[in-house]
């Protein structure tokens, strides 16, 4: 009879104990918890750590980070106010097999770091929907890249623009088509150019779960929202140095998409999953 009474006693504090493991309500105040996540999604690899500041605001500080992505995007040669046909009949003298080829090949890379301050506003009190502002603040350069050969046919490019035939005629430049953009070679033989955004980036959003989980230990988070970073910006590093491109509203629209969109977006969409754990 005692053995059923001890194991009755142990079993009621063990389910009291699970109870409160997976029960346990906690109260939000200002910065009275504190609570550690890591996640992935559209900003790549992201660290936070999240305090209340009441009942229905908390404060969120992270890093994101991503890790070095290459590519290598083959460009359409561009041409402006009408300088095709005459490049076209004169290039070709200068190439090993007389021909123009239909690419120039490049190597790239994508860019993405920043930190993030963000205020989430819990609308409901027996929900984990949110309202998000704040902002992130980043690299202002998300991708370069720079030619990967054709140097021959790069430095005849550059001959021609130089010469002063085209000049003579009111003809335009020749390049390398990049979303709206010319990009022409430098004396060398050699195309450098990168896409900049502004580095403070506000941001807006919603989502789902607590930044500080108040019924368990452990929560799953997600989030969705926009980075405004403003109109971006096209450089290239010519034998004068660095200098931004202005745009050509006459091209053909043919090329790399990705590019093309990145080059022109003015923000960037977010969404991130997270795992999250209340410290204290």
């Amino acid at each position: 009879m005692k053995k059923y009474v001890l194991i009755s006693v142990l079993s009621v504090f063990g389910l009291t104990s699970v109870h409160a493991q997976y029960n346990d309500d906690v109260e939000l105040g200002r910065f009275n918890h504190l609570s550690a996540g890591a996640g992935i999604g559209t900003t790549f690899f992201s660290l936070e750590a999240a305090a209340p500041i009441s009942r229905i605001v908390s404060v969120r500080v992270g890093a994101d980070v991503m890790p070095n992505i290459t590519t290598h995007p083959e460009l359409d040669l561009g041409f402006s106010q009408g300088v095709k046909d005459v490049f076209q009949e004169w290039i070709p003298k200068f190439l090993p097999n007389k021909r123009i080829p239909d690419k120039i090949h490049f190597d790239g890379k994508y860019k993405y770091a920043s930190g993030h301050l963000l205020f989430d506003v819990y609308p409901f009190k027996k929900s984990s929907f949110h309202v998000t502002a704040g902002a992130y603040v980043g690299n202002k350069e998300i991708i370069n890249m720079n030619t990967a050969g054709d140097q021959i046919l790069l430095e005849a490019i550059y001959a021609f623009n130089h010469w002063d035939v085209p000049k003579d005629l009111g003809l335009g430049k020749v390049g390398v088509k990049f979303g709206n953009y010319i990009l022409e070679p430098d004396k060398d033989g050699i195309i450098k150019t990168s896409v900049e955004v502004n580095a403070f980036r506000p941001y807006i959003g919603i989502g789902f779960g607590r930044a500080v989980p108040t019924k368990h230990r452990f929560a799953c988070n997600v989030d969705l929202g926009i980075q405004f970073w403003g109109k971006p910006k096209v450089f290239l590093e010519g034998d004068n140095g660095k200098s931004q491109l202005e745009k050509y509203d006459n091209l053909d629209p043919k090329g790399s998409k990705t590019l093309k969109t990145l080059s022109e977006t003015t923000f960037w969409p977010t969404l991130n999953v997270k795992c999250v754990y209340r410290i204290f």
